[in-house]
């Protein structure tokens, strides 16, 4: 009889300690999910209060990507499935939208336009747009505007750290690193991308 008691017990043991394990886990999963939810609502009140020169990184999973959709988001995904980058693949989105501006005026010395000219146009064009300002009798000023929209995409995958072996079952059992890759895309003409450097910090085990 103590014999079947032991092994009810060691049963109801082991239950209970799945149990425990199980409520565990499902805390720690509830934990991250608020953990996230609170850094998400930091990052909106940081972006709509914060500087120009400052933002704050928004931490999500990709599923809550594609749900709580906006419409920078919805800007940043149909970019990243037109350069056909796997959502699984994805480390990082990031979006940059800059306007660059500056006003010139020129007074020439001698009389270059008649008295009835008096010309306020604009030129625009989905990338550019330009104010030009003429007066009588030797005013002219311009103003460019030049508006970018810089999408970047962080992705990761698995490499070998030496060259990969012709035989694709050596090639399972090569020694891989996980490498990040960083894809841009300037989306207006009139701008060049004329060098890039991203930096990763890293702790090395002591």
């Amino acid at each position: 009889m103590k014999k079947y008691l032991y092994i009810i017990g060691c049963i109801l043991g082991v239950l209970l300690v799945g149990i425990l394990v199980f409520k565990s886990f499902q805390v720690h999963k509830i934990q991250q999910q608020l953990n996230y939810s609170i850094s998400k609502e930091k990052a909106y009140i940081s972006e709509r209060d914060s500087l120009e020169t400052e933002s704050r990184l928004f931490q999500v999973t990709i599923q809550q990507l594609t749900y709580y959709k906006d419409t920078l988001t919805d800007k940043l995904l149909a970019k990243s499935k037109e350069l056909q980058i796997k959502e699984n693949k994805l480390k990082q989105l990031q979006y940059i939208a800059t306007t660059t501006t500056k006003k010139d005026t020129l007074i020439l010395k001698d009389t270059v336009f008649r008295e009835f000219v008096n010309i306020d146009t604009m030129l625009t064009s989905k990338y550019y747009q330009l104010n030009l300002i003429l007066k009588y009798p030797n005013y002219i000023e311009v103003l460019p505007t030049f508006n970018d929209e810089l999408f970047i995409f962080i992705t990761s995958k698995k490499e070998t750290i030496y060259p990969p072996s012709k035989i694709c079952f050596i090639r399972w059992f090569q020694p891989k690193h996980i490498i990040q890759e960083i894809v841009i895309e300037n989306t207006n003409p009139f701008v060049k991308i004329k060098q890039t450097r991203f930096i990763e910090i890293v702790k090395l085990s002591k």
